[in-house]
């Protein structure tokens, strides 16, 4: 998935709501649909900025028309990427392991690190003894999180491989873990 960046349309000045009107011509800058456009303004009956789609108004903030949704324009994001490993975005909130109802279960918050776009994150929280021997392993999948915000997932399932007596104490961790991303 493509993220997006809004930026202010400045220099693109005249009549029709502040834009430069031509009845035909081509150019780069802009599309629309009596022409291919110009770099002043919009061409033809109609038009958008950014390579944006005629005959109708989108709702992610791409113009049509001859007009702009807040008089801004879509554009790829810029900048660097920083990132952070998946590890480090997720952090287990709650675990059970409920020997006699035969289930376990984790509560895990995910948090995108990353700078910018969206990130999916797969993998396993692991059960363990006090002895660190596994006792279940209970798997997720979450997808789409933009960078900088936070998805809680409650994990359950009834217990996988059940042990011959109760564990004394236990605890959650994560096992393999993975992080897709998307800009």
């Amino acid at each position: 998935m493509a993220a997006i960046a809004v930026i202010a349309l400045s220099g693109v000045t005249g009549c029709d709501g502040g834009k430069k009107r031509r009845s035909g011509g081509s150019g780069d800058d802009f599309a629309a649909s009596g022409g291919l456009g110009n770099p002043d303004g919009v061409s033809g009956g109609g038009g958008q900025t950014a390579g944006a789609t005629t005959g109708g108004t989108t709702t992610d903030g791409t113009t049509t028309g001859g007009t702009t949704t807040g008089g801004v324009a879509t554009t790829p994001p810029t900048g660097p990427l920083s990132t952070t490993p998946a590890k480090d975005d997720i952090a287990i909130t709650a675990c059970d392991f409920d020997f006699a109802g035969d289930r376990s279960s984790a509560t895990i918050t995910i948090t995108n690190g990353n700078s910018r776009g969206q990130a999916s994150y797969d993998g396993t929280v692991e059960i363990v003894d006090g002895n660190g021997q596994s006792l279940d392993g209970l798997l997720f999948d979450v997808s789409g999180v933009p960078a900088g915000q936070s998805r809680t997932k409650s994990l359950s399932a009834e217990i996988s491989i059940r042990p011959s007596s109760a564990p004394a104490t236990f605890r959650c961790q994560l096992g393999q873990v993975w992080k897709a991303i998307a800009l």
